[in-house]
């Protein structure tokens, strides 16, 4: 089965996914998208890493829509199974899902949680999470907070 997982950081699914992503390799095809940030080299190479030309601290609006314009390009077509790991890959590839996912496909969100750099900004903080409540109706989602997830 071809799986592809999207975060913003390959440090991250290094430090963190790692094993996991090792088994899921182990017996499907797994394809990891995130900013190359050299520890794409460490993980194994029976796996194809794409560099997802995203800033994860960014938040202007160019370029972000570049990000998702290029995640657009990016992300293999014949994925049966799509893992994102960091909101903005959640919240990206939920607006392009509709674009670029056969129907068959199934998406799961690992949402870490909103972070505080949107909670210290009511009326963003607000916003994402009106996003995140009326685009992630079509895929399982699952929190490490509680409180982000109501």
């Amino acid at each position: 089965m071809k799986i592809t997982l999207v975060s913003t950081s390959m440090w991250s699914m290094f430090n963190f996914r790692n094993n996991i992503i090792n088994e899921i390799n182990y017996k499907n095809e797994v394809t990891l998208i995130a900013p190359f940030d050299s520890y794409e080299k460490k993980l194994s190479s029976s796996m194809d890493c794409i560099d997802w030309k995203l800033n994860p601290r960014s938040i202007s609006i160019f370029k972000e829509l570049r990000a998702i314009i290029h995640l657009y390009l990016i992300i293999p077509r014949n994925t049966k199974l799509v893992v994102a790991y960091s909101l903005k890959s959640i919240l990206y590839l939920a607006l392009l899902q509709k674009l670029i996912l056969p129907s068959s496909c199934k998406k799961v969100f690992f949402f870490p949680g909103i972070g505080n750099r949107f909670k210290s900004k009511k009326i963003l903080y607000k916003f994402v999470r009106f996003l995140l409540l009326n685009i992630l109706n079509s895929g399982k989602i699952i929190t490490l907070n509680p409180s982000d997830y109501q």
